[in-house]
């Protein structure tokens, strides 16, 4: 899913695909002789009246209750990117009117080898998936457009949604963690949900950060939130109702996603690929090592003492993080063409391929399951989880840039 905050920052972070060099200057030609004024006015006059004519053709943007055209969102809505359902549950009417992209969560038993069988699929969901994390029984779905969606999966053949938290703007991810869900909601920053009833999903804390929330993971009473240029932010989620910066990774590079481990944060920029922060006192990491691979970087997860960096263009690079400080490729694996989604049981490694099919990686001891979850009759994968013996996948409606390829 093409997403305007890369719009503007890839060619700003250093996308290699948008460095081109400076075009070669024609040669020298004599002067033209000086045209008549009334035909310069007649080049400009045609052009501003085909214009013109194109712009009336267009809809006009809807009007409001009092009847000024709407210009888009308001600053209650720049305020906050998530709003909590009223007490009888259900989405907001704005999110119920969502007429964009709509996603499936499909669950497949990634128990044995080979082809992993589907096991249940949900119904449409509004929003357009980006994020999942499954705890207690519950898949909590990070969509554009809807906000965090609640499904109770503790039936896999029935994944059925029970609860919504709707959203003005875009969120981008989810972590889920005991009695609480957290949520990186864009230019809303970090919000806390209380989730110990999945029904009735409810707001209890927000921290509005800097730059933009992407990703989010949670270790312990701490919540570390990428931002985007404003690095890994630190946040105390220790009183869920008062989430609190406390330390930050400001470096200049795009920060796009992150994973923990031990006492290290894995985190992938988009233009300088994967930093490895020793986070032992949160309130001060540092950067201990880093590797920076020929293409944009989008996603981390992490095995034992392997990390798995998502590239855009250049599959999945397999790492050696034995040593923090320097990590060295031991594979790579021709994935996705466009934002593979990476996902980890602890044991395996989980990427979406190019024939829209979940595929397992090489881990640990080198060796992988070959469980491959096929959803190309669906759509293609906007976010996938790994937990226990289950797969779940959140598909999307394909698009020119997500065709399945075989």
């Amino acid at each position: 899913m093409d997403d305007p905050v890369w719009a503007t920052a890839r060619p700003a972070a250093g996308d290699r695909s948008a460095i081109s060099p400076p075009p070669a200057l024609p040669p020298a030609r004599a002067r033209r002789p000086r045209q008549p004024c009334w035909s310069v006015g007649l080049a400009l006059a045609v052009p501003f009246l085909v214009l013109t004519g194109l712009l009336q053709m267009l809809p006009r943007p809807p009007a409001s209750r009092s009847g000024a055209p709407a210009t888009g969102p308001q600053p209650s809505e720049m305020s906050a990117d998530l709003a909590s359902t009223d007490s009888g549950g259900g989405p907001s009417p704005a999110v119920a009117a969502w007429d964009g992209p709509r996603s499936n969560l499909l669950v497949f038993d990634g128990s044995g080898p080979g082809r992993a069988p589907l096991l249940g699929r949900s119904d449409a969901l509004a929003g357009a998936a980006q994020g999942v994390a499954v705890a207690n029984g519950y898949a909590y779905l990070a969509s554009y457009g809807s906000g965090v969606q609640v499904l109770d999966v503790r039936d896999p053949a029935r994944p059925l949604a029970v609860g919504q938290v709707p959203a003005t703007h875009f969120v981008y991810a989810v972590a889920a963690a005991g009695r609480h869900a957290y949520v990186a909601a864009g230019s809303g920053g970090l919000r806390v949900l209380d989730v110990a009833d999945p029904s009735h999903p409810t707001e209890v804390g927000a921290n509005p950060l800097l730059g933009r929330a992407l990703g989010v993971a949670v270790a312990g009473s701490y919540a570390y939130v990428v931002a985007g240029r404003q690095g890994l932010q630190v946040v105390d989620v220790g009183d869920p109702a008062d989430p609190t910066s406390v330390g930050c990774w400001c470096p200049s590079s795009f920060t796009n996603g992150v994973a923990l481990a031990g006492r290290y944060a894995y985190v992938s920029a988009y233009d300088t690929g994967l930093h490895v922060l020793d986070v032992g006192d949160p309130e001060r990491p540092r950067e201990v090592g880093s590797f920076t691979p020929p293409w944009n970087s989008l996603g981390v997860t992490v095995v034992g003492s392997e990390a798995y960096l998502a590239t855009q263009g250049g599959g999945v690079y397999r790492l050696d993080v034995s040593r923090p400080d320097q990590p060295t490729t031991l594979d790579t694996y021709d994935v996705a063409i466009v934002e593979p989604a990476l996902s980890s049981d602890g044991t395996n490694v989980y990427a979406t391929d190019r024939g829209c099919a979940l595929r397992a990686l090489s881990a640990g001891d080198g060796n992988a399951r070959t469980t491959e979850a096929a959803y190309d009759a669906f759509g293609v994968a906007g976010a996938v989880a790994a937990v226990g013996p289950y797969l779940y996948v959140a598909v999307l409606p394909r698009d020119p840039l997500r065709q399945c390829q075989k």
